[in-house]
């Protein structure tokens, strides 16, 4: 599950090339190996969920999820 035994990692939402959907949710990211979690939302399975290899694009997919949700 994502969270529980993943470490949770800083981000920096402030920087001006971060868009404002995930400037104004600052979803929370996370690694467990060599991949990158970024949740927004209690778990995995009720919450929006991006992964990649680097933290920027497991926010990039989040962000795509999130605008596929919203147009849904």
């Amino acid at each position: 599950m994502i969270g529980d035994h993943n470490q949770k990692i800083p981000f920096d939402f402030k920087p001006e090339d971060i868009v404002p959907a995930v400037r104004s949710f600052e979803p929370v990211l996370y690694r467990q190996g060599s991949l990158y979690y970024c949740l927004l939302g209690a778990d995995a399975e009720n919450g929006i969920l991006g992964f990649g290899k680097t933290p920027k694009l497991a926010i990039a997919d989040w962000e795509h999820k999130l605008w596929s949700i919203m147009r849904s």
